[in-house]
């Protein structure tokens, strides 16, 4: 008995072992590349493409996908008639019908598919057979291209290239613009500058180009500072006047839903017209009255636009046009009160008046503006310049009224 069950036992696993040979022989399977043909004749592999594999003999379907290098590959199909199927995003349809996967003892069918850019629809088996029905072909098919579609294609693809060329551009331009950055906040203005330069000239379409233009306004406005505080007035001069060119660029480029930017570049153009017209040329002192007018009127506080307007009165005083001064600081305080630039610029460019008659009023100015500034430490210096400006004059003022001696110059 024991030796019976022993000997069932191995006949029931040779069985199972020729059954198991028996199921391998009976299958197969199909494997290959698939490129997508672009409309300038390029060729590229088709990534994460479809494959759908539908068994025509009798009910079943298989499918599997494309690597990035184009391959696919299912081992492992029963023998029969099948339908292949390839579809993917951006691709035209294709399809082969009555395909015959090979039998055991022949090698794995192989296939090399091309395909071409399409709208990436994914047809069914039913839709396949209607094709194969109207067209009375069982063989491959591969769909072509109406010329529109081509045109449309060879646009499109175009436009991407020229994308990818404007990116490239852009990715560099930002590049030289923050190395530029980079050497400007370092005081290497003579070496940020060609930066800048060079980021203007490698994307001249960029949308923000007048971010770049007037940080190299800038770096020209530091570098005339640089060269003034050395001396060299020439040479000071022609970075403003680079400065004052470059700005009124970046200011024109300026988009139209972007004016809150206007009042920053206009105030960089004001800065170095006013160090021009009063140390370097005086012709440009109108140029640089007129500027800081522009800026008054771009400016939606009373505040800023007093600052302005005591900037202007400063320019003034600066080049010794005390009477122009003070008819502009006292504008400065019409548009805000409580100006403590205009009141300080007031109370001296009345002390620099050649009037004697006006100096109680500088004295009394003065006096106002110590109060109101004292406990501000940003101002300490101001404040002490006008306490010494209130005690010579006041000295003055009383020996003036006790007539002692001869009459001496003011302060």
């Amino acid at each position: 008995m024991k030796r019976i069950f022993s000997l069932l036992v191995l006949l029931i696993a040779a069985g199972l072992l020729g059954g198991s040979r028996d199921l391998r022989a009976q299958t197969a399977g199909i494997e290959g590349e698939i490129v997508v043909v672009q409309p300038d004749g390029s060729r590229v592999p088709a990534v994460n493409a479809l494959v759908e594999l539908y068994r025509l003999d009798v009910k079943g379907k298989y499918q599997t996908k494309t690597d990035k290098r184009g391959h696919f590959a299912h081992i492992g199909l029963p023998y029969g008639r099948y339908a292949i199927v390839v579809s993917g995003e951006g691709l035209t349809p294709y399809y082969e019908y009555n395909v015959r996967i090979p039998p055991p003892g022949e090698a794995t069918l192989r296939r090399t598919i091309e395909m071409v850019p399409g709208d990436g629809r994914r047809p069914t088996l039913e839709e396949i057979q209607q094709a194969v029905a109207r067209s009375g072909q069982a063989g491959a098919a591969v769909p072509q291209m109406t010329e529109a579609e081509r045109k449309r294609l060879e646009e499109q693809a175009r436009q991407i290239e020229e994308q990818r060329k404007r990116a490239a551009k852009d990715e560099e331009m930002i590049r030289q613009f923050n190395a530029a950055n980079e050497l400007a906040r370092a005081g290497k203005y003579e070496e940020a500058i060609p930066l800048y330069k060079s980021a203007l000239e490698t994307s001249p379409d960029h949308p923000q180009l007048y971010v770049v233009m007037i940080r190299m306004a800038e770096a020209y406005h530091n570098l005339g500072v640089e060269r003034f505080n050395n001396r060299e007035r020439e040479a000071a001069k022609e970075a403003f006047n680079l400065a004052i060119e470059t700005a009124r660029k970046a200011i024109s480029m300026i988009p139209p839903d972007k004016p809150e930017q206007k009042p920053e570049y206009q105030g960089l153009l004001c800065r170095s017209l006013a160090v021009v017209a009063t140390y370097l040329d005086a012709s440009k002192l109108p140029e640089a009255i007129a500027a800081h007018e522009e800026l008054m009127a771009m400016q939606a506080t009373p505040a800023d636009r007093a600052r302005t307007q005591a900037q202007i009165a400063k320019i003034y005083l600066d080049t010794a046009r005390s009477e122009e001064a003070v008819a502009a600081y006292r504008k400065a305080l019409e548009i805000d009160p409580n100006s403590l630039d205009a009141l300080f610029g007031l109370g001296n460019a009345l002390a620099q008046s050649p009037d004697p008659a006006k100096y109680p009023e500088a004295l009394a100015i003065l006096k106002d503006f110590v109060e109101k500034a004292k406990r501000d430490p940003q101002r300490a210096n101001q404040v002490q310049q006008a306490q010494e400006m209130i005690a010579a004059f006041s000295q003055f003022l009383e020996e003036q009224k006790q007539g002692k001696g001869q009459p001496r110059r003011r302060p």
